[in-house]
């Protein structure tokens, strides 16, 4: 998701040792140290190329397709003309939100709910 740190082991395994590389990685992401790391800064689809080498024999090439979401956006407006609520129907300073377990959401001006 655009602004959700990642943090993806990859690995390459040969005789003589392999480096990786990699091609066409989302805006934010790079390969660093085995993993694909950093903070995507722009939804869409992307073909990444992972490539292996050692230099004793072809080269391994995988392509993955890396899926980033565009980050939710909730607007709440305080009161709805409803017994039990009031306001004045701006902006909500304060919401609750409920999501499916394992997905960032945000709550009081864009801060994370941790």
């Amino acid at each position: 998701m655009v602004g959700v740190a990642v943090n993806v082991p990859v690995t390459a395994t040969g005789n003589p040792y392999s480096t990786l590389s990699a091609a066409a990685l989302p805006p934010g992401l790079t390969l660093s140290g085995g993993a694909l790391t950093g903070t995507p800064t722009a939804a869409g689809t992307y073909d990444v190329t992972l490539t292996a080498s050692n230099g004793a024999g072809p080269d391994d090439v995988k392509t993955l397709k890396v899926v980033i979401e565009a980050p939710w956006v909730v607007t709440t407006v305080a009161g709805n003309g409803r017994s039990g609520y009031s306001g004045d129907g701006g902006p909500a300073g304060q919401a609750g939100l409920v999501v499916q377990a394992g997905r960032p959401c945000a709550r009081r001006r864009g801060q994370p709910v941790t």
